[in-house]
């Protein structure tokens, strides 16, 4: 990094598959000790104790972190001491446990051929306990214990000793059945075994219905749901344990697999018997949850799991993090600083690392006054910004069909918006600049009291457009008894809330039923009128929108007057490009939407496999083909970056430190980016699209590998690049 430049993240936010990458420093804590032995001391090596391991702790306080840190540990482990265990990651399970299971765990496991694998050790461990029950093959050890080893192939000896295959199967299906305890299970796994039945069974395990070949077979129910997803996986941990296996299995965001309303108490009871599959297996089960939702599950579940609890950081962990970023040094920080920064972010890792970035300065030495002063709204920007977020409030208001007298003189004080309710009561919005000291707290204190005092029938919004201390934000929410809300992209859905719960209140209180009645019609009437006003404006916003485009397209080049292509990279470099656009494009192929809209039709059309699926398209859909451009554009102005540092660095010698610093954050800039773009909404492109083929077995089966095949090419992506890209040896 170029001496000047800013050493810390403007985007502070991780996912456990980025920090296992590489490339993310972690400070060592007395949780992340606890929770690095507890990992050593119980999952060794296979034959170990089983572990649950929970960590818990509020957001940015480093439990994807934490979780990422435990991933690159055992996956280094198991370079260094080879065992039999197999890592699954589920980082973020939106859609809950079942689409998880189809879509990133199946997919890890049809695109590594582990099940396959596994299956065929049972069918090798079959036919020696079949040799060990014959006259004149029961001596042969060697033989014997080649097979359970897998030094021979089974099949192969099946034919050398002319032994009957057809009841070797039938041992298999029975061994499968003793393992799973389910008949659907080891049919299933018999006939991935016995070939020609792959599609189906891989289709039947991802939660599809089961083919007709399948059904005539005896496997007639589908994997369905979360409870469905849950059995099924603990199934196939068990059958990996049996085999001498461990699966590790580690999950971010677990709050989203445990909903909040019906069918909660199903969903647990499926958690913690999946939980005691893995402690009876010797497996691995890693969970990130915050603590209302870990405090929330039965302390059947508690006891068994291991708890890691993320404190906030004090002061010494406050000056490792700067000494991380910036080489080991403090400066331009002082204890001072680092202590001021501390208390303003309340000991939060993430909002540290955000009050660092914005506080940086390269000289001269940083005093907490100085941070302090950098956090102040600028006063030429104050009368602006403030008008700004009073705009965006009273547009969220009317779209509420409240209507809001802004700027209001009222107490000696200015309210900003003043809402009147039925029974003269009313909910009043107030904007401060920042809460950062006493003083600032002390403002508020005084605009509410005498707010209050003038009518006492008043609920009070706050709304800050700076920055907002916890314990300065604490002390306001106490004061008006609800959360401060901050100035961001979700201001109006926020202040929406906010004053929907100010009326709540006020209305329990109520007298005047006719009077609230009266305020609700003219509510609904007003938001009917602003709704059809923003229709009108979206639809000109859109129109005027394509006008745009459509004059910046270029006209088509000449022969003589072709762009050139881009630029070229070493062939070492390449190969990671090519192959993440090979992987990206997988996902986002948009061509295929319509691939049945021109097939042809009527009684002279040749046989279809079904009709094409003609829906509408969705809102979905569109942010899932945005978030395909967004990411496609990114990773060509990656490779863009890539090829300009080549050209500049001189490719034909080793680049030096300062060469070295700019492309470590021209990557670093590059992973940061795009860990903000969703890459799971890529599946809404083949799942919505609107004439595409009509959907079956196969091709729900090849999106969940192409998922896989897409977060391998991809992950890690810029921390390889500049592996590769600084590694002396010719490309």
């Amino acid at each position: 990094m170029a001496a000047g430049d800013n050493p810390f993240p403007d985007t502070p936010f991780v996912t456990m598959d980025g920090v296992a990458a590489g490339g993310r420093a972690t400070v060592v804590t007395s949780a992340v000790r606890t929770a690095r032995e507890l990992i050593d001391a119980r999952a060794g090596g296979p034959g170990s104790g089983g572990l649950v391991l929970a960590i818990v702790g509020e957001p940015g306080t480093g439990k994807s972190h934490l979780a990422g840190d435990l991933v690159a540990r055992t996956a280094n482990r198991a370079r260094t001491e080879p065992g039999r265990s197999r890592q699954l990651r589920v980082d973020g399970a939106a859609g809950g446990f079942a689409r998880a299971y189809s879509e990133t765990l199946i997919g890890e496991l049809i695109r590594e051929e582990v099940l396959g694998d596994l299956v065929e050790d049972y069918f090798a461990d079959v036919t020696a306990s079949h040799l060990e029950r014959l006259d004149g093959l029961r001596d042969r050890r060697e033989l014997i214990e080649g097979l359970r080893a897998r030094h021979y192939d089974a099949r192969k000896v099946i034919e050398r000793f002319y032994l009957s295959e057809s009841e070797i199967r039938d041992e298999l299906r029975r061994r499968l059945h003793d393992v799973t305890g389910r008949d659907d299970f080891s049919r299933a796994l018999a006939l991935l075994h016995q070939g020609g039945f792959q599609t189906e069974v891989w289709a039947w395990l991802a939660g599809l219905p089961p083919s007709e070949a399948l059904r005539e077979r005896g496997i007639v129910q589908p994997i369905e749901g979360d409870l469905g997803a849950f059995a099924a996986f603990g199934t196939l941990t068990m059958l990996f344990a049996r085999q001498g296996h461990r699966l590790e299995l580690f999950v971010d965001e677990f709050d989203a697999i445990v909903p909040s309303g019906p069918g909660r108490e199903e969903v647990v009871r499926a958690v913690k018997k999946l939980a005691d599959v893995f402690i009876e297996a010797g497996g691995l089960l890693v969970f990130c949850a915050l603590p209302s939702t870990y405090q929330s599950l039965p302390s059947g579940l508690r006891d068994r799991a291991h708890e890691v609890r993320l404190a906030p950081f004090g002061q010494a962990e406050t000056e490792d993090v700067i000494r991380l970023y910036q080489d080991g040094g403090l400066f331009p920080h002082t204890p001072h600083s680092a202590a001021e920064i501390r208390r303003l972010s309340g000991g939060n890792p993430r909002e540290i690392l955000r009050l660092l970035h914005r506080t940086w300065r390269p000289a001269p030495e940083l005093t907490a006054g100085h941070i302090r002063a950098s956090l102040r709204v600028e006063p030429l920007e104050r009368a602006a910004g403030h008008a700004e977020v009073r705009r965006v409030i009273e547009d969220a208001l009317v779209s509420g069909g409240w209507r809001p007298q802004s700027g209001v003189r009222m107490a000696g004080t200015t309210v900003d918006h003043w809402i009147r309710l039925a029974g003269n009561k009313a909910v009043a919005v107030l904007v401060a600049d920042s809460l950062i000291d006493e003083d600032d707290v002390a403002r508020v204190r005084r605009r509410v009291v005498a707010l209050r005092e003038e009518h006492p029938a008043t609920e009070v919004v706050v709304v800050t457009r700076g920055y907002a201390a916890p314990e300065d934000a604490r002390a306001v929410a106490a004061l008006v008894g609800r959360d401060v809300l901050a100035a961001g992209d979700d201001l109006g859905d926020a202040v929406r809330i906010a004053v929907e719960d100010a009326r709540r209140r006020l209305s329990a209180f109520a007298q005047d039923e006719m009077a609230l009645v009266l305020e609700g019609l003219e509510r609904a009437n007003l938001q009917h009128i602003e709704t059809q006003r923003l229709a009108r404006a979206i639809l000109g916003e859109v129109s005027a929108g394509f006008d745009r485009l459509a004059a910046a397209v270029p006209a088509p080049a000449t022969p003589g007057g072709a762009p050139a292509g881009p630029p070229p990279l070493p062939p070492r470099i390449e190969e990671h490009f090519a192959a993440a656009s090979s992987a990206l494009g997988l996902l986002t192929d948009t061509r295929s939407m319509f691939a049945g809209l021109f097939r042809p039709k009527g009684p002279d059309a040749p046989a279809a496999r079904g009709v094409p699926r003609e829906r509408r398209l969705t809102p979905e859909l569109y942010q899932a083909i945005g978030v395909a451009v967004l990411y496609r554009g990114l990773l060509e102005e990656f490779r863009a970056a890539v090829a300009a540092w080549f050209r500049d660095a001189a490719p034909d010698r080793t680049p030096g430190p300062a060469e070295r610093d700019e492309l470590h954050r021209i990557c670093f800039d590059f992973t940061t980016a795009a860990q903000r773009l969703p890459l799971f909404q890529l599946d809404r492109i083949a799942e919505q699209a609107p004439f595409a083929e009509p959907d079956d077995g196969y091709r729900r089966i090849t999106r969940s590998y192409r998922r896989a095949t897409v977060k391998s090419a991809l992950q890690g992506l810029g921390d390889r690049v500049f592996r590769a890209a600084v590694d002396p040896a010719p490309g």
